[in-house]
């Protein structure tokens, strides 16, 4: 389960300036958050949203006004759509985790919430498109001084450091959101972690440079005064899809993603009983978070728990 919170992290950090790309990120926040408020962050997410946006870039009354209205609407079609795939997926990571999480098990589940994140993001885009082309010169010239501000930002703590300082902070974050799960870990869990990310390819100049390409490409729609039909296509096909990424990237991307299952897996087999009643509980919490702002009550999964025989102390 660290994936996904490893995933979140890894792309929040490549996204901060981006006022709509925070609908990715509060997606898989909203989902594995790491606080016990999931709900209430959930209730809240339009005008956290709509929070965000404006300090990025101010907006003009009727802007503002119809970016509120477009964000509730959306909030009420995902947690009536939407939401019922996210308990779903927690029952599915609570049975999985119950006696031991499979590479097969892994693979889907991180399928699953990149999947919903890609829908949320996807269902979100025509709002934030719908402000974008509408913005003035002035608000036009604050976001791109915000977006390039942020490529600097990620340069100079993603690439800049380099390799060695990367790989630490790497298996650091790794330690940490693993830690979030299953409490504590052992020096020898600790030392298993350093080995599998260190193994994990380097991609920061390069995702560096992919990210400066699409900040181009959407600044320059803005520029030329494009539509929102065109923006919109625009995100989806760069943020979503990853389409103009270099293959080399794409492969390494997908290489670190792989990476990623081999290390849960590995980590999930030298679980504590402890330790797995940590990351069972932390589940189950979250999914009964969720599952009580659904419109419809959803059968919670009964009793599930780590058997005796998986044990591992």
């Amino acid at each position: 389960m660290v994936a996904f919170t490893l995933t979140r992290r890894r792309v929040a950090a490549a996204s901060r300036p981006s006022v709509w790309r925070l609908a990715l990120a509060s997606a898989l926040l909203l989902l594995l958050g790491g606080c016990s408020l999931v709900g209430l962050a959930y209730q809240h997410a339009d005008l956290w949203l709509l929070h965000q946006a404006e300090s990025f870039v101010p907006l003009r009354p009727a802007q503002r006004a119809r970016l509120e209205a477009a964000l509730r609407d959306r909030l009420a079609q995902h947690r009536a759509r939407e939401l019922p795939a996210y308990v779903a997926l927690l029952d599915r990571a609570q049975a999985a985790a119950a006696d031991g999480l499979t590479t097969a098990e892994v693979e889907s589940l991180l399928s699953r919430v990149q999947a919903l994140a890609a829908d949320l993001v996807r269902g979100t885009a025509p709002a934030i498109a719908v402000v974008l082309a509408d913005l003035d010169e002035a608000q036009r010239a604050r976001l791109t001084e915000r977006l390039r501000a942020g490529d600097a930002d990620y340069a100079a703590d993603y690439v800049l450091p380099g390799a060695e300082k990367r790989s630490a902070r790497r298996a650091k974050t790794a330690r940490r959101q693993l830690a979030h799960w299953t409490g504590d870990l052992t020096a020898a869990q600790r030392e298993r972690v350093v080995e599998l990310t260190r193994a994990w390819p380097d991609v920061a100049d390069r995702w560096h440079a992919y990210r400066v390409s699409r900040t181009d490409g959407l600044l320059a729609l803005l520029q030329g005064r494009a539509g929102a039909a065109e923006i919109e296509r625009y995100l989806v096909s760069r943020w979503v899809r990853h389409e103009g990424q270099p293959a080399d990237l794409a492969r390494d991307v997908a290489a670190t993603r792989t990476g990623m299952i081999a290390l849960i897996v590995a980590l999930d087999g030298s679980l504590s009983a402890t330790q797995r009643k940590a990351l069972l509980d932390r589940l189950r919490a979250y999914r009964s978070d969720l599952a009580a702002l659904l419109p419809h009550d959803v059968p919670a999964v009964a009793a599930v728990g780590a058997p005796d025989t998986a044990a591992r102390d």
